[in-house]
């Protein structure tokens, strides 16, 4: 009996038991989601086409959230006509995009894939690179509608691959790595975009042209990537 008395004398009160059953459980949970990622991670990194199109998608982000709406507001108060023509840029740029969606959507198999991204990577760096120069507001408005057609293209084709290419078991975890490439730049490529906006509209321009350049090159150094359907 004392036996008994003295366990249950010892034995944590009910609510702190809750308590740190709790934290266990968060402890726990925390450790089990950063041995997923790493494990996510790892699986990537082996992968080469996976690793090339999070390459893409990180590169993309980089070189086109902060260029194109800080640099596209500068151009259009510069060159274009003000804040109307900055309106009309993304109003054609979210029709490009819309365009390039149902494009893709319609497409039921891609034949080689892996040279299909490379050559849309490389086009975006063309096109980024042209508004450097370009003379009035039609021009503008047809690089903004292929930047979002080529954008929204290859954001479908990229995607859709990697939920086909990775083990089902790791979908997921592939899935929020390419979430995370596509958004976690963001703050960066605005704050490189407003610093190479001081040096000039064709700094900015082109350097992210180059930017995407350089990732359509170091995709297309793997072979598995250029013979990939």
């Amino acid at each position: 009996m004392f036996g008994a008395m003295a366990r249950t004398a010892n034995r944590p009160s009910g609510g702190a038991g809750t308590v740190l059953e709790a934290e266990h459980a968060r402890d726990a949970g925390w450790t089990g989601a950063v041995a997923e990622l790493r494990e996510g991670a790892r699986y990537a990194w082996g992968d080469p086409v996976i690793r090339a199109i999070l390459l893409i998608l990180a590169g993309t982000n980089l070189a086109m959230v902060g260029p194109l709406y800080v640099g596209g507001a500068t151009l259009a108060e510069a060159r274009l006509g003000g804040a109307g023509a900055f309106a009309t840029l993304v109003a054609f740029a979210g029709a490009g995009s819309l365009a390039g969606a149902a494009l893709a959507g319609s497409v039921g198999r891609f034949g080689r894939r892996g040279l299909l991204v490379l050559a849309l990577t490389a086009a975006e760096a063309l096109i980024v690179g042209a508004i450097a120069f370009v003379p009035d507001l039609p021009a503008a408005v047809a690089l903004a509608f292929g930047i979002g057609a080529a954008g929204s293209f290859l954001g479908v084709v990229n995607i859709s691959w990697l939920q086909e290419r990775s083990e089902l078991h790791l979908t997921g975890r592939v899935m929020s790595l390419a979430m995370f490439a596509a958004v976690s730049l963001d703050p960066l490529s605005f704050a490189l975009a407003g610093l190479l906006a001081e040096a000039g509209l064709a700094v900015l321009f082109l350097s992210a042209g180059a930017l995407l350049a350089l990732t359509a090159l170091i995709a297309a150094s793997s072979g598995t990537v250029r013979r990939a359907v």
